[in-house]
């Protein structure tokens, strides 16, 4: 989990230069079960990612099509069916 966070980090401030004033950075992500606890991973880069140019816009949350209509399980827990696309706005 560290890890993940740290690479985010260090991709978002490798290639935060080269995008434009107005531009966007996406990261799509999800949460885990580490443990049979829920890790939420989005509010983990939320909270990590505190750059005073970089400007959260919106979250979306994505799922797919089938994902509506079946209840999957694993493990004994519900599986997580939805990720999240954190969109920020790049104000320079």
């Amino acid at each position: 989990m560290e890890k993940y966070l740290k690479e985010i980090k260090e991709i978002v401030n490798r290639e935060f230069s080269s995008i434009n004033q107005g531009g966007f950075l996406v990261i799509q992500t999800q949460d885990v079960k580490i443990d049979g606890y829920l890790e939420p991973i989005a509010k983990r880069i939320v909270d990590m990612l505190t750059l005073n140019n970089l400007w959260l816009k919106e979250i979306v949350i994505v799922t797919k099509e089938e994902a509506n209509s079946k209840i999957h399980y694993s493990n004994g827990y519900l599986e997580i069916s939805h990720q999240y696309l954190l969109v920020y706005e790049v104000r320079k």
